[in-house]
């Protein structure tokens, strides 16, 4: 019998072409906003007051931010859809706003390491970098393992020993390569475009872009809505 441990990178590319129309609608959403912002003063004005917010606040901004984009909105907008109410019932919004507190803090600071290292122009090359470092070192490395446990620790009912048991040996290959591909489709081109933005709003866009993939995987695909960024 095929399983999704012994093809994971298939399972992951099965998973990204199911998600290519809502992908779509984010890139253009990214387009969009990186246009607006360099050609429309309208947008730019907007997204320069929203700048100025979160250098006011910092990593504070970037974490009740992400609390409210990543767990909040989605959480809530799940109660209105009853076939995914017992994926992330009321009880666990506490958890989820905890969960997406402390991912806005570390991706608040990687924002700011990465400018740090590779400078904070819209230049081709430093945005390319930007991207591989994220997609391809961090992620794998970081927030692919954060998702998938922190994910299932929720649903092993918060205990330690059973989310061991749950996720079992080899679970980064049957669960985190799949959802790492899956995933790489629409958060590479997002990337890019968060990172042709300065760096006070490339966490504010990113929450913008995790709120809305995880509302469009609830409400237009059969996925659970968990997404890495």
């Amino acid at each position: 019998m095929t399983t999704v441990s012994s093809h994971p990178w298939r399972a992951g590319l099965r998973a990204a072409r199911a998600n290519l129309g809502p992908g779509a609608i984010l890139w253009i959403v990214g387009v969009a906003v990186v246009v607006g912002y360099y050609h429309w003063p309208a947008m730019h004005r907007t997204l320069e007051q929203v700048a100025r917010i979160k250098q006011h606040y910092g990593i504070g901004f970037s974490m009740v931010s992400t609390a409210l984009f990543g767990g909040m909105i989605p959480t809530l907008v799940q109660q209105l859809r009853p076939r995914w109410r017992h994926v992330a019932p009321i009880r666990h919004l506490p958890y989820l706003v905890l969960f997406f507190l402390c991912s806005g803090a570390v991706v608040d600071r990687f924002y700011w390491a990465q400018a740090l290292l590779f400078g904070d122009d819209n230049q081709w090359l430093t945005v390319a970098i930007k991207m591989a470092v994220d997609q391809f070192v961090v992620t794998p490395i970081w927030f692919v393992p954060y998702m998938v446990i922190g994910f299932q620790f929720k649903n092993s009912g918060y205990s330690i020993r059973r989310t061991r048991r749950d996720l079992g040996r080899g679970w980064y290959l049957r669960r985190g390569v799949p959802l790492m591909v899956a995933n790489w489709g629409v958060w590479i081109p997002a990337v890019i475009c968060i990172y042709c933005l300065p760096l006070p709003l490339q966490l504010p866009i990113q929450n913008l872009v995790l709120c809305l993939w995880s509302l469009m995987l609830l409400l237009l695909t059969n996925h659970e809505p968990t997404a890495i960024g």
